[in-house]
């Protein structure tokens, strides 16, 4: 089983848990410890973004840069495998992943809300590979194709080369 399906656990159960004990107990750690709170937001991320993504969004970015970006990419490995990410896994290039246009146009948002340049590649690479091919290419449409195209130009338009990091033209070109 892998954590988090909903293939065991109800949605509405796991949104009444998550907003009756877990939730006010990050609140209490947030305010008493930040340092073990950021930790431990990190490793449930996945569980915040399942039971309500806009606040999980508003937690985000009360951690360091660096980190944001690493909550994100796990929020987006959970999107694509519905497991948590220190299940083994390869998520990168090649990476396949049975999407549907409403999860990819969730992962290029997550993407959207990146910082640095090689988070931003490991999750825009993926999204090509899992709308191209033959029996994908029936699963969308012409218009949702062209959708996902246009929105990842954007994000690469308008964040690489990452001009923090080192700069270079690299991921870009990709």
């Amino acid at each position: 089983d892998k954590p988090l399906s909903g293939s065991t656990i109800c949605p509405d159960d796991a949104k009444q848990v998550f907003s009756k004990y877990i939730h006010p107990y990050m609140l209490q750690l947030e305010r008493n410890n930040p340092t073990i709170w950021s930790s431990t937001f990190l490793n449930i991320v996945p569980a915040f973004y399942v039971t309500n993504p806009v606040t999980t969004f508003e937690e985000i970015q009360k951690l360091d840069v660096g980190d944001q970006d690493v909550a994100l990419l796990k929020v987006a490995h959970f999107i694509c495998e519905r497991s948590i990410l220190s299940d083994p896994y390869y998520y990168g290039p090649g990476s396949k992943f049975d999407l549907t246009y409403e999860q990819i146009i969730d992962l290029i948002n997550l993407a959207n809300r990146m910082r640095n340049d090689s988070a931003l590649y490991s999750l825009i690479s993926t999204i090509p590979d899992n709308f191209s091919g033959s029996s994908r290419r029936t699963k969308f449409t012409r218009e949702q194709r062209n959708d996902i195209q246009r929105r990842i130009r954007d994000i690469i338009n308008e964040k690489l080369p990452d001009m923090k990091n080192i700069q270079h033209k690299g991921y870009e070109i990709i």
